[in-house]
């Protein structure tokens, strides 16, 4: 159904939740095994602006007109760059 809708409608729903927290986590485990602080940095920062996309309900609308994939990504993105600036 999802290639289905991204040919007919340009809209791709797919939600990407789960490697948002995949990526968080795997950067955390970078900087447990090697000390990398930025590694630490950037799983802490993307672990916020993850919180901030669920609770600002940013996550991609199965109907054609609400946030698909590429918005969703654009919201990330902008949380974790707004958290990324606070440091």
């Amino acid at each position: 159904k999802h290639v289905q809708q991204l040919v007919k409608e340009d809209y791709l729903r797919w939600d990407s939740l789960g490697e948002f927290l995949a990526l968080a986590v795997s950067f955390e485990h970078l900087a447990q095994t090697t000390g990398n602080a930025r590694a630490q940095v950037l799983a802490d920062t993307l672990d916020r602006a993850t919180g901030t996309f669920l609770n600002e309900d940013k996550s991609p609308s199965r109907k054609l007109g609400g946030i698909d994939n590429r918005g969703s990504h654009f919201y990330l993105a902008l949380y974790w760059a707004r958290e990324l600036a606070r440091q």
